[in-house]
């Protein structure tokens, strides 16, 4: 499987087949689309806790806390991609 990569662009240079698979991925996500999906998400989930709704929110969670088999595949295949960047974060004074 090749990928277009990100926006049309080809994958980076030395890109394997690992590495497609996230670049496809990538190519598919619609950062148009993010910000209402993103509010939508987070009135769903707001309104079911301040409504105490709790058969809403076991629908909820029949519904979306299943991986679909095709996912699921696509994540193991991922597992082995290493991970170029190891993040440190520092912060101005000590936290507790």
């Amino acid at each position: 499987m090749r990928s277009a990569g990100r926006r049309g662009c080809p994958p980076p240079a030395g890109a394997n087949r690992q590495n497609d698979l996230i670049w496809t991925v990538i190519a598919l996500i619609d950062d148009k689309l993010m910000p209402a999906q993103i509010e939508a998400l987070a009135k769903e989930l707001l309104e079911i806790e301040g409504t105490g709704d709790r058969p809403r929110a076991e629908a909820w969670f029949t519904k979306y806390d299943v991986i679909p088999a095709d996912l699921q595949q696509s994540l193991d295949k991922a597992k082995s991609v290493p991970v170029d960047v190891d993040p440190i974060f520092s912060f101005g004074r000590e936290v507790k």
